[in-house]
């Protein structure tokens, strides 16, 4: 899979602004489920993962063991990240 991080404007905006430099690790749709299984097991685990289509069988038998968590719950978006819920109150 192609090293995307220096092409992407948002990456690069983000690391200047920051000053945070985020490891990304990139995984093909087709094998996410295995590698965030074998990350779950493991306990090796990233920060944060960004995408919205985790299986409900790996929803439901980690999320059950606390592995996820619940941001929309107690307006955790709400409180702690007000841009992006603005954002995605606008954006739904």
């Amino acid at each position: 899979m192609k090293d995307f991080e220096n092409d992407i404007y948002f990456i690069n905006k983000y690391a200047e602004r920051t000053n945070v430099k985020v490891e990304w690790q990139t995984v093909a749709s087709e094998s996410f489920d295995d590698t965030l299984t074998n990350s779950l097991a493991s306990g090796k685990l990233p920060d944060a993962i960004m995408k919205g289509g985790i299986s409900n069988s790996v929803q439901r038998n980690y999320g059950e063991q606390g592995f996820f968590l619940d941001l929309m719950e107690n307006d955790m978006l709400k409180t702690y990240a007000p841009n992006y819920w603005a954002l995605a109150q606008k954006y739904p």
